[in-house]
């Protein structure tokens, strides 16, 4: 019987000693936590007070989040704020932009604005009226 050869294919934990395997359980148990808490609708959250609340320091969450999100801490913030504000427009399509930007946390309006067309493509007005559309024809159909 031949012996079997190594395969060439290894996962992501058979390169991190034990200590690392924990480490990034650990801190992706904390951060999921916190995401589904919804802490980045947090206005002004930083990757230092993210760090501190998850246990770990802000180079460890930096590198961690840049390699598996594949994302600066900023632009995974943003990320979060775009699909929670799609969410928000999904189930109340009146809300406005102003104050949908107020609710999933960013600093301004011009702010959400640039952040938003850069992450969907499209304005934020845009994506809410075209929104709006799409939920009266919704409710239309159904005879609401």
């Amino acid at each position: 019987m031949k012996p079997s050869s190594p395969s060439p294919f290894f996962s992501a934990e058979q390169f991190l000693s034990a200590r690392e395997v924990f480490l990034h359980r650990d801190c992706m148990s904390r951060l999921n936590e916190w995401i589904e808490a919804k802490g980045y609708c947090t206005r002004g959250v930083t990757i230092c007070e993210l760090s501190n609340l998850i246990g770990t320091n802000r180079t460890t969450l930096s590198q961690f989040i840049n390699q598996v999100y594949q994302l600066s801490f900023r632009d995974w913030i943003n990320h979060f704020r775009c699909n929670e504000a799609i969410r928000r427009w999904e189930e109340q399509p009146n809300l406005t932009v102003y104050e949908v930007a107020d609710l999933c946390g960013f600093s301004s309006r011009k702010y959400f604005d640039l952040v938003f067309s850069y992450c969907k493509g499209m304005s934020p007005s845009k994506f809410r009226k075209s929104n709006m559309r799409v939920h009266v024809c919704v409710s239309a159909a159904k005879g609401e």
